[in-house]
């Protein structure tokens, strides 16, 4: 008895095993985040000390966000910086949109246009003094702080978690806050 092999399905299923497994290959395990957020002791205002900048913080210093808790459990934010080439303050508005009421530690970020990302809060300090966000591609990373500076201890411990979580601790850079927020000219 003789079996007919029909190509295009084997060919179609090897496709489809490669793609599958290529995709769960690059996506990268989840991060542990903060076992609960107190949504009003994270909201006001954070300095940011050190990031894997996204776009917005590129080439600024005095880089701030400001965390407003809305009554439906969302975020207002506004990131400010000053630009550090022509001295001008640059602002963004966007909204966090909470996606886990168990822990209070996972967001979706909405800025301009039609796109969301994600923020995740890996570590805060006992009394919100500090805190360390990322989004789960590792690409983006925050260290931030009530304060503009914040103790090398606590840095080198967040940076250590970060790295343990997979970030690339190498494109890290320190945001220099000169406390006045001045043209920096």
């Amino acid at each position: 008895m003789e079996t007919e092999i029909n190509w295009r399905s084997v060919i179609g299923g090897a496709v489809a095993g490669a793609i599958l497994g290529y995709l769960m290959r690059r996506r990268p395990a989840p991060i542990k985040v903060e076992r609960k957020i107190d949504l009003n002791r994270y909201q006001g205002r954070w300095y940011e000390i050190a990031a894997i900048p996204s776009k917005f913080e590129k080439g600024c210093i005095n880089v701030t966000s400001e965390y407003s808790l809305q009554k439906d459990g969302t975020f207002n934010i506004v990131n400010e910086c000053r630009v550090i080439e022509s001295g001008n303050l640059k602002k963004s508005f966007g909204k966090a949109i909470l996606k886990d009421p168990v822990t209070n530690s996972k967001f979706k970020l909405k800025f301009r246009g039609p796109f969301k990302r994600d923020y995740q809060i890996l570590s805060v300090g006992n009394e919100y003094e500090y805190a360390l966000a990322g989004d789960q591609s590792r690409k983006r990373l925050w260290i931030l702080s009530r304060k503009p500076v914040l103790s090398k201890n606590i840095v080198d411990q967040l940076i250590d978690k970060a790295k343990n979580e997979g970030f690339d601790i190498g494109k890290i850079v320190f945001i220099k806050h000169n406390h006045l927020n001045e043209p920096c000219n």
